[in-house]
């Protein structure tokens, strides 16, 4: 009841009961051992609520709670063996922390570097295509977020072009500005005009 509660709070545009109801939702979660996947997707989506609150108020409260529960995630990480949903967990941490980067680009950059290294090399051992396409993509943004290495922001945008066109996956999954300027930079009009 607690989850629906929280959905309703949302609609509703009432954040403090949604927290209240979310972080209740998950409590019962956690006393009942749901799947660790179901749980760590939760932390993740309060995680980046409360990131979002903090970014538009900067409460230090906000702040703390969104650390809390992406340290939860990033713990309980181990207890998934190599799969699609720890790969998909991998990705959304990254772009969980792709948020901060601005705030601290060094500090950010490893480990968001780090988790899409590790998503990308278990995508490609599963053949998990499209998670393969996003920890590619992720990957030259984050380069290029930085202006950083020119020549493996085109690799990382290539290699993420390969993999549409390769396994016919859809062209509306491009969700980066910064894949077209690449690619043009390199002079690849055709493949831009292609997509």
């Amino acid at each position: 009841p607690y989850e629906q509660l929280a959905w309703l709070n949302l609609v509703f545009e009432e954040y403090d009961d949604f927290f209240v109801n979310m972080e209740e939702s998950i409590k019962l979660e956690e006393k009942h051992d749901y799947s660790v996947y179901a749980i760590m997707t939760k932390y993740l989506f309060i995680a980046g609520w409360y990131r979002d609150r903090y970014l538009e108020n900067e409460s230090e409260d906000y702040f703390k709670k969104a650390k809390y529960y992406i340290l939860k995630v990033e713990r309980q990480l181990n207890k998934l063996s190599p799969s699609y949903d720890r790969t998909s967990i991998i990705i959304e941490l990254g772009e969980y922390y792709s948020f901060w980067e601005y705030q601290n680009p060094e500090k950010y950059f490893t480990k968001i570097r780090d988790y899409l290294l590790e998503g990308l090399e278990q995508s490609r051992y599963a053949e998990s295509y499209l998670q393969e396409y996003k920890c590619l993509l992720e990957l030259g943004d984050l380069y290029h977020s930085i202006n950083s290495n020119e020549d493996l922001q085109y690799q990382y945008y290539l290699d993420a072009y390969s993999l549409i066109k390769k396994y016919d996956l859809s062209w509306s999954v491009i969700e980066s500005n910064n894949f077209f300027v690449v690619l043009g930079r390199y002079k690849e009009y055709d493949k831009i005009e292609e997509i």
